[in-house]
């Protein structure tokens, strides 16, 4: 009787272990495939603030293209060919401005190869 009671202890002990690596593994693959949903709504949240970043880019290069005249283009192109020791001012046409001799400093002569006029004091 003792064998029989061993015997049916070591199948239900069996079983019990079987029935608990089948919860394990079920567990494992509900915990793997919640861990792949939320590497997957990560990604998606990634990709679209990525988009979004695009977009307004884009949106801002167009506006800006738009306000983009060919004076202003022409007058970028002639600033970035100044030489690094010349400063640009630029003061509304019609303004009544008076600099004085120790501002404006000696007469200067800009770079040939640019359409600026030279720059000399106030008289």
């Amino acid at each position: 009787m003792r064998a029989k009671n061993l015997l049916v202890q070591i199948r239900v002990e069996a079983e019990q272990n079987e029935a608990r690596a089948l919860g394990d593994k079920k567990a494992a693959i509900e915990r793997a495939q919640g861990e792949k949903q939320s590497a997957i709504l990560i990604a998606q949240g990634r990709a679209e603030a990525i988009l979004s970043v695009a977009k307004a880019r884009a949106d801002g290069n167009t506006l800006l293209n738009a306000s983009l005249t060919k004076e202003v283009t022409d007058w970028t192109l002639l600033v970035d060919r100044l030489a690094d020791d010349i400063h640009v001012v630029v003061i509304p046409s019609g303004q009544d401005l008076i600099l004085s001799d120790a501002l404006l400093g000696p007469a200067r002569q800009t770079r040939s190869d640019s359409n600026v006029s030279p720059v000399a004091p106030s008289p």
